[in-house]
């Protein structure tokens, strides 16, 4: 499918949602059965919202043109041009959420459902494509109505709506036969009446995914995840949800584990203790236009850590004793930030800064590097090539590392982060879209310039671990006045151009 075709059923289907106004209780929840391994929800009112499809007068001047310029019949134009400017000629409830799931076995095909608000328009609209695109019309099966258009099977009553992919020669009677008693079913061994799913409905964002450890820990393909895991932990005892939603000048992306034994707690509540709250110790010496990682470990808890994990167990008596040394020696704040990129030597420029008790860390490097030379108490020189150095070293309980610079260990950022952006967070990811783009320059073809022209669309992006198994990924724009969905889809407008 060309990109013109892809954006032309993207921007109808945009419109559709946009212009609906019915809303319906969710019978459909009880379709999704209780051992599904993914479930994804998508409130299409705030996509719509998000999207300002409804008020996109570019996006309706290019479908309006499509449709002209189509091969489709009169009579499929007429309908897709009622559709858009009455989206309940559809026949589908586009205002109730929609669910796409996964069964546990991870080998069926996903299944969409939805609300069907009148099955008389949902067939005509069926039998229009049957028409176009030669397949059957809209028949009856097992008090159901069926279409098959090429691999796709739909099967929907008055009231509710199952989309899934089939193989050619499917015994279609026999699907029809299997969806009907799901549609007959209460909603006792279904979503509906699932603690993880209520989890889902309690997040505001526009999509969620939710990802049930208890259907992973039946799939052949996590058996090697299962023997990794420390003792006493189970794939089924933990869930995941995953929330994405946008507003005007941000697009945010948040991540859950929803912890459901003791053990899978105590190791998250471990977690944590590794990760203290940052105190923006370093935030000064930071600039804001490159990528910087800050986090606050505490060495003697990552050292119990680890020893529980059993990581020590394969070392030699003096690998342990250094990584013993090393590991117990972080005390504190530390942040990695990458400032530049030196083409020519293909190797980045960069600082770190780590709250350490003494100089382990720096006397580990010392030796490992070898080379580095000595130009001072606990400060090293390492020359990389012709004005490009590692240097090291340790000064007021931090050991620090500049890659690319000499003369720039503790110096004060010209426009550095600010303690309150970062402070109490248990870890902090920045990236600089400007930096970005630094690097995006350098590649070639149209790919490159259309990651060029989306980049220069932001401003930064954050990503926070808030503790208790809770993190959240921040994009944003520079336009203050738009979504980043508004900005992604002006941007495939004039890519379809």
């Amino acid at each position: 499918m060309n990109i013109k075709k892809l954006y032309q059923l993207a921007g109808l289907a945009l419109l559709i949602l946009a212009l609906a106004s019915c809303s319906k209780a969710p019978k459909h929840v009880k379709l999704i059965p209780d051992n599904a391994m993914m479930v994804v929800k998508i409130d299409a009112k705030k996509v719509i919202d998000a999207s300002g499809a409804a008020n996109n007068d570019k996006l309706k001047k290019f479908i309006e043109k499509n449709l002209k310029d189509s091969e489709m019949s009169s009579e499929a134009k007429k309908l897709a041009q009622e559709i858009v400017d009455n989206p309940m000629n559809a026949g589908i409830d586009l205002m109730q959420p929609l669910f796409i799931f996964v069964d546990n076995s991870g080998k069926d095909a996903p299944v969409l459902v939805g609300a069907v608000d009148n099955k008389n328009k949902l067939t005509e609209m069926l039998n229009t494509l049957a028409k176009e695109s030669g397949a059957e019309k809209v028949s009856e099966k097992e008090k159901l109505n069926v279409f098959v258009n090429n691999n796709v099977a739909v099967f929907f009553d008055a009231d509710m709506l199952y989309i899934t992919a089939i193989e050619a020669g499917a015994d279609v009677n026999k699907m029809a036969k299997a969806v009907q008693a799901k549609f007959e079913a209460d909603e006792k061994n279904s979503m509906a009446a699932n603690e993880d799913m209520n989890k889902l409905f309690e997040k505001q964002g526009m999509m969620q995914m939710l990802v049930s450890g208890a259907a992973l820990e039946n799939l052949p393909q996590t058996s090697n995840t299962k023997n990794t895991l420390p003792q006493g932990l189970e794939l089924k005892d933990a869930s995941y949800i995953v929330d994405l939603d946008m507003k005007k000048g941000t697009g945010t992306l948040s991540y859950e584990i929803l912890a459901k034994s003791d053990k899978w707690k105590q190791i998250i509540d471990k977690g944590d203790k590794l990760a203290q709250p940052i105190k923006g110790r370093f935030a000064d010496y930071v600039e804001k236009d490159g990528i910087a990682l800050f986090a606050n470990m505490n060495g003697q808890e990552t050292l119990n850590f680890f020893k529980e994990m059993g990581a020590d167990k394969e070392m030699d008596k003096n690998s342990k004793e250094m990584f013993e040394k090393v590991i117990g020696s972080l005390d504190g704040d530390m942040v990695l930030s990458l400032t530049g990129f030196n083409v020519e030597r293909k190797m980045p420029e960069l600082f770190a800064y780590i709250t350490t008790k003494d100089a382990s860390l720096v006397d580990l490097v010392a030796q490992i590097t070898g080379g580095a030379k000595k130009q001072g108490d606990n400060k090293y020189e390492l020359e990389l090539g012709d004005n490009f150095y590692l240097n090291f070293g340790m000064k007021e309980n931090a050991t620090y590392f500049c890659l690319g610079n000499a003369e720039s260990a503790f110096a004060k950022a010209k426009a550095p982060f600010k303690k309150e952006d970062i402070k109490g967070a248990g870890s902090y990811f920045y990236a600089n879209a400007a930096f970005l783009n630094k690097f995006a320059s350098q590649m070639n073809g149209p790919q490159a310039e259309s990651a060029l022209e989306l980049i220069k669309q932001l401003d930064y992006a954050e990503v926070t671990y808030a503790g208790k198994g809770k993190a959240a990924m921040n994009v944003y724009t520079k336009d203050k006045d738009h979504t980043l969905l508004e900005l992604l889809i002006d941007f495939g407008l004039k890519m379809a151009e």
